[in-house]
């Protein structure tokens, strides 16, 4: 397959003519590779600023993220999880729900549309198969801080989901405690989970669900 190829070439560092640098480590990647996906890219390289010598720096995410950014880009997806003893030391203790917010808001950034609807999709999937709360309530300060209001893919899907489950969960001593940091630190999550109560009550649902949201608040 032709990503096969680009992954290769990449892995070999041939004909490489642009370094992403993040915490002091350099990614040699393919001007042709990254600019034809992200215009963020494209004006990066071909514009006047100073990346357009041959290095851009991101150093607003961790440097495990900004290889999954690099993955993608040449494979067309991303791993969710520690693969490799040593690769991504840095994720150690990131949930598979924080990697796909994370990954999301690098799409976002770089405006990386194929990314965009990937990250978002993993993000969803994860939310069906993530036994643990506190997974999904870690997981929104990624959501909620590293993309603007106007982003609201993972937004939503995170308050389908905390209308289904939160209320009930929040009986776990650890989890009402994650969520009390939470609410103390996004506000407007808590804003607009009430809001979606209001607009779109749950159906069938628990009648004390409303109830218990403002109690823990």
């Amino acid at each position: 397959m032709q990503s096969d190829l680009y992954h290769r070439a990449r892995e070999a560092e041939e004909f490489t003519d642009f370094v992403f640098v993040c915490e002091g480590q350099k990614i040699p990647v393919h001007k042709v590779i990254i600019c034809t996906q992200s215009p963020v890219l494209h004006a990066a390289c071909t514009g006047s600023f100073k990346e357009a010598s041959g290095e851009y720096c991101i150093d607003d995410h961790p440097l495990a993220m900004v290889r999954r950014l690099v993955d993608y880009l040449y494979t067309g997806n991303y791993a969710e999880q520690i693969t490799e003893t040593g690769m991504d030391d840095q994720t150690d203790g990131i949930s598979p729900l924080r990697v796909h917010a994370i990954m999301f808001a690098l799409a976002d950034k770089y405006l990386i549309k194929g990314l965009q609807t990937l990250s978002a999709a993993n993000y969803a999937k994860a939310l069906g198969q993530e036994p643990n709360i506190c997974n999904f309530i870690r997981s929104l300060p990624d959501v909620y801080t590293l993309t603007p209001d106007s982003s609201r893919r993972l937004r939503d899907e995170a308050l389908e989901f905390a209308k289904a489950k939160l209320a009930v969960s929040l009986a776990s001593p650890e989890a009402k405690c994650i969520y009390d940091d939470l609410a103390a630190d996004i506000p407007e999550f808590i804003k607009e989970l009430l809001d979606s109560f209001l607009q779109q009550p749950l159906v069938g649902g628990c009648h004390k669900c409303f109830d218990c949201i403002l109690a823990s608040m």
